[in-house]
């Protein structure tokens, strides 16, 4: 009885052990995925500044540049 208690603490401290590491990894890999969301929000972020930015210094609209959009694709594909 006692061996067996002794194999079932081993197994026992092995998969403490395994799932420790386990939980290191995922730590990890949380933390990187973390970074990775921040830099992409960052980016988005200047997109939309330098979006708007372009948006004022040309004075059009979203509207405006819908429609010019779609009027050069006409004019490209003779649908007028």
């Amino acid at each position: 009885m006692e061996t067996g208690l002794r194999l079932e603490n081993a197994r026992l401290a092995k998969e403490l052990e395994d799932a420790q590491l386990d939980l290191d990894d995922a730590r990890r890999s949380r933390r990187d995925l973390q970074q990775q969301l921040n830099l992409a929000q960052q980016r988005v972020g200047q997109f939309s500044v330098d979006c708007d930015s372009m948006r004022v210094r040309a004075g059009f609209e979203r509207g405006a540049c819908m429609l010019i959009i779609a009027e050069s694709q006409s004019l490209y594909y003779g649908l007028d």
